[in-house]
């Protein structure tokens, strides 16, 4: 009789448990994280991904644990197009054109597509004239195609452009020197960032009196980086790009 009276009472304690059990749904336990911009035209939302572990607590020592989830979201504010950006052979026959990419409002990393030298990059450089089509899509599936012709230079191969530029007042590429400019005293030198606004401009460049030395318009110091110019001289232009390092 002692027997089964013990059997019994473990057996009731089984079903008193069992039915006062509780279950909690999977949720994210709190939303440390936050947003930021990334870029003029981007938002970014997100989330830190860190493990928490809390205690749900009730007669019969119920435990459960979350888990913050990772949630990062891009979004545009606008439609997703390139900005191109393009230069002619630096005189007849040099093979040393170029085409610069920039995309604007992409969402996500973006893929690059040209023809036809089946390159896979955004900057296209060292070309000869001709016609280059390009297709780019970002991760969203936008996709933007275009069309640059890149003309015959009509300009003699007579001017040189040195395309390193070092002003550290070390006596060494301290100005944008080219060579043979004294052939051609009237002209107009321009100066371009990669978005393609003019941040220094010159008449009758002559590498002493008018010469660039890293500086805008305004006299003040422009960051290391990858400029472009424009040379007009009469019959045509020469365009390239330099190299401001500091």
């Amino acid at each position: 009789m002692k027997k089964y009276f013990t059997y019994y009472i473990v057996f009731h304690c089984m079903v008193f448990f069992c039915s006062n059990a509780q279950s909690l749904d999977r949720q994210v336990i709190n939303s440390n994280g936050g947003s930021g911009n990334a870029g003029a035209n981007f938002k970014v939302d997100f989330n830190v991904g860190e493990p928490v572990i809390v205690t749900g607590t009730n007669a019969n020592g119920i435990y459960t644990q979350g888990f913050l989830q990772p949630d990062t979201v891009f979004t545009s504010t606008g439609t997703f197009s390139i900005n191109i950006f393009f230069g002619t052979e630096s005189c007849t026959n040099a093979g040393d054109g170029f085409i610069y990419a920039n995309p604007v409002n992409a969402i996500g990393p973006v893929t690059w597509s040209w023809l036809p030298t089946l390159d896979t990059t955004s900057t296209l450089t060292n070309i000869p004239a001709g016609t280059y089509i390009l297709t780019a899509s970002d991760t969203a599936g936008n996709t933007v195609n275009d069309t640059i012709v890149i003309p015959v230079s009509t300009i003699p191969c007579d001017l040189d452009f040195y395309n390193g530029l070092t002003p550290n007042n070390d006596g060494k590429n301290d100005v944008f020197y080219i060579g043979n400019i004294d052939k051609y005293p009237t002209n107009e030198f321009y100066v371009f960032n990669r978005y393609g606004i003019k941040v220094w401009e010159g008449m009758n460049y002559d590498n002493v009196n008018v010469v660039f030395v890293g500086k805008d318009s305004n006299g003040s110091d422009l960051p290391p980086a990858t400029y472009f110019y424009i040379l007009v001289i009469e019959g045509g232009q020469r365009k390239g790009w330099l190299e401001l390092l500091r």
